[in-house]
């Protein structure tokens, strides 16, 4: 008896403590008692308010607490970059509402819609965004109409661009923050629409984190414009900034390129080369820094060469021999940097005409031997090369096997077995093949989402089809017998504490046989828990009346008012927990129709769902098949320029090995022809000297 209620007597021991007695230690004990039952009930009570609250549409695929778990484990997918798995599960969370009392509906919808678009899957995407913006107490509104602009750009349609922005950042509905400023200027940037990309970036101040690369948009558009010198400003300012993110340094890296690229145009070369110097050799532009920095060089050498042949005689031996110092040292430079891309970029798509510009270059810095290594490198190298690209374009299947290891596999191991990397790396940055490649990618994504999603609706729809009941709702019916079960306890405790009354007051026989009633207690305790296991109510609620029965002559004894204060109380907590019992009862009947109509919507939602995926799959393999053969066909073309390329690469090596040996024989002529010179030219002061001893000895 004392086990079971010892965690409501802890403060019988202060009630023994202070009144000093056995007997008044018994009754503070009990009502202590009474008191901890009481708000063990109370509890109870309060969790089957709960379930009655939850038996509610939209509650039947996933508690709660599910929901928020789910909702947690996608965010987490979404943040490490696992966006397929993440726009499953919201796309989950979403079509069942199963978040909507937590309040994480709205901010799983704009996961969804974020994930689809991180995904390539834009019309999906698309979609879910315009959801988003018809709903105008959605908190994600303003962003989602920022990333429609986006994507409308992206997907080059015109007048859905046009009539968002009207409706929505024209007409001021949606809040110009900087976040919509920058992506508004952007999308008109990128259409070419260079007065309204402008109005909306300057909107945007210095204290934005979207300044930096609002700064090079700007900039960008005055090189459009053609002017450059007010481009260069802009570029300029940028180098100013604090660096304090990877995107800052990504930008900055930018605008010293393009800083570069300006002042080369403008043929100012030292200042294009103080800005290519001034991009770090851990730039992700390395590449572009110093392919561009090389030609620098090579102009500048060019600009001093044709000042120096077409002005000669406009300057002395001294100037011209510093000219000539100056150009050397331009090719030396020039070489510097070509060996440095060379050693760090084996498989670039420079690394083919560098090597042959690695010859040219050193027979300008006068180094024949390392000009006829470098061309007979190239024709040694480039002739195989040529070789296979000849029967890879001209064999069936070669060009298709390429495109679709590409673009389905992302694996070219095959391909580049056949061809070295620094080819492959060329036809990858064919503008056209680029392009092709690109949209195909585009088709290709959709079709695997829309398959991926048509084989997840299926299942979803057939496991809902065959399912007795759904998972949320189940729970419920859990978590009610539970809570009846828990009551049937609690009667019995009370009848426990009703039997520690009565051996408190009653004395001789009664005392003994309520004793005795103790192990008949365990016994109806132990069956009433039974029965409303197997769900057969009527027996529980008949354990637990009898053994309230045995002990009602007993009561009938007990002469205190607060003994049958206590007693009462007792009775009025038995009746909480038989109205508690009544309404966990009727949990399973409410729920029933409720299931029923909630299975048939969300059945009826994923057949639609995939009527309407099997149409757009439709269209889409017709065009996706039409991309493949345009894109086989540019391919096709692109190895066709690479064929082109190397050959001519081989013929100028050819020309190059001629150019060295001719100019080797117009060295040796040239000297040959001096020493000739100088020879008749010692020949006649010598004679002019004998003669002149003549006259004096004929005087």
């Amino acid at each position: 008896m004392a086990t079971s209620l010892s965690r409501y007597a802890r403060a019988g021991l202060v009630a023994w403590c202070v009144l000093g007695g056995p007997a008044w230690a018994g009754r503070g004990e009990q009502a202590n008692i009474a008191d901890g039952l009481e708000v063990d009930i109370g509890r109870l009570v309060a969790q089957a308010d709960e379930i009655e609250r939850s038996v509610a549409p939209g509650r039947g695929f996933m508690s709660p607490s599910t929901a928020n778990q789910r909702y947690k484990d996608c965010v987490y997918y979404y943040l490490i970059g696992d966006y397929r798995r993440a726009a499953e599960g919201f796309y989950a969370l979403v079509a069942t509402s199963a978040l909507t009392e937590s309040g994480l509906h709205s901010d799983a919808e704009w996961y969804l819609a974020e994930s689809l678009q991180k995904l390539g899957n834009l019309e999906t995407a698309a979609a879910n965004y315009r959801a988003i913006v018809k709903n105008s107490a959605q908190p994600f509104r303003e962003d989602a109409v920022r990333a429609l602009l986006e994507i409308y750009v992206d997907l080059g349609r015109d007048d859905a661009f046009l009539e968002l922005f009207q409706a929505e950042i024209a007409s001021g509905k949606t809040q110009r923050t900087d976040l919509v400023n920058y992506a508004v200027g952007k999308a008109f940037f990128r259409k070419g629409r260079l007065a309204e990309a402008t109005d909306n970036l300057e909107r945007i101040g210095p204290q934005s984190p979207y300044y930096p690369r609002v700064r090079y948009i700007l900039g960008a558009a005055e090189v459009r414009r053609g002017e450059l010198r007010s481009a260069a400003e802009i570029f300029d300012s940028i180098i100013d900034l604090q660096v304090e993110t990877s995107d800052d340094r990504k930008v900055l890296d930018l605008s010293l390129l393009a800083l570069g690229r300006i002042h080369m145009e403008l043929g100012e070369y030292s200042a294009a080369t103080r800005y290519y110097g001034a991009i770090g050799l851990d730039s992700e532009y390395l590449d572009d820094k110093l392919y561009e920095e090389i030609w620098t060089f090579i102009k500048q050498n060019e600009e001093i060469r044709k000042i120096r042949t077409t002005k000669a005689d406009g300057f002395d031996a001294t100037e011209l021999s510093s000219l000539q110092l100056r150009e050397r040292d331009l090719v030396k430079q020039a070489l510097r940097g070509l060996d440095i891309f060379l050693l760090r970029f084996t498989d670039h798509r420079y690394t083919a005409q560098l090597r042959l510009l690695r010859g040219h270059l050193h027979i300008q810095a006068v180094e024949y031997d390392r000009a006829l290594r470098a061309y007979e490198g190239v024709i040694q190298d480039y002739a195989p090369v040529l070789e296979r690209l000849e029967a890879f374009t001209e064999t069936d299947g070669k060009p298709q096997t390429f495109f679709r290891q590409l673009t389905i596999q992302g694996d070219l191991a095959d391909v580049t077995q056949e061809i070295p990397g620094y080819a492959t790396a060329m036809v990858l940055a064919d503008r056209d093949f680029v392009r092709a490649l690109g949209v195909y990618q585009d088709l290709e994504n959709q079709r695997q989402t829309l398959t991926t999603s048509q084989q997840l609706i299926a299942e979803l729809g057939e496991a809902l089809r065959e399912a007795e009941g759904l998972g949320g709702f189940n729970n419920l019916r859990y978590d009610a017998k539970f809570t009846r079960s828990t009551a049937v306890q609690r009667h019995f405790e009370l009848v426990e504490l009703e039997d520690r009354v009565l051996t408190t007051t009653l004395t001789g026989d009664q005392r003994r046989q309520v004793d005795g009633l103790g192990a008949d207690r365990e016994r109806r305790k132990k069956a009433a828990l039974m029965a409303i296991a197997d769900g057969d109510t009527r027996a529980a609620r008949a354990e637990i009346q009898a053994v309230r029965e045995a002990r009602a002559s007993f009561r009938a004894e007990l002469r205190s008012a607060s003994d049958q204060d206590l007693l009462q109380r007792l009775d009025r907590l038995h009746g909480a927990l038989f109205e508690v019992d009544d309404r966990m009862a009727q949990i399973d009947d409410r729920l029933r129709p409720i299931e029923r109509e909630e299975l048939g919507r969300v059945i009826e939602r994923f057949e639609s769902e995939i009527q309407k995926v099997g149409a757009q799959e439709q269209d889409l393999e017709q065009t996706l098949a039409d991309a493949e053969a345009v894109s086989v066909a540019l391919t096709r073309s692109g190895f066709g320029r690479l064929e082109d390329f190397f050959a001519q690469s081989i013929l100028r090596a050819d020309v190059g090995i001629v150019d060295v040996y001719w100019a080797r024989k117009i060295d040796i002529s040239e000297e040959r022809n001096r020493l000739v010179e100088e020879r008749n030219g010692l020949r006649r002061r010598v004679l002019d000297r004998f003669e002149l001893i003549e006259q004096k000895l004929r005087r």
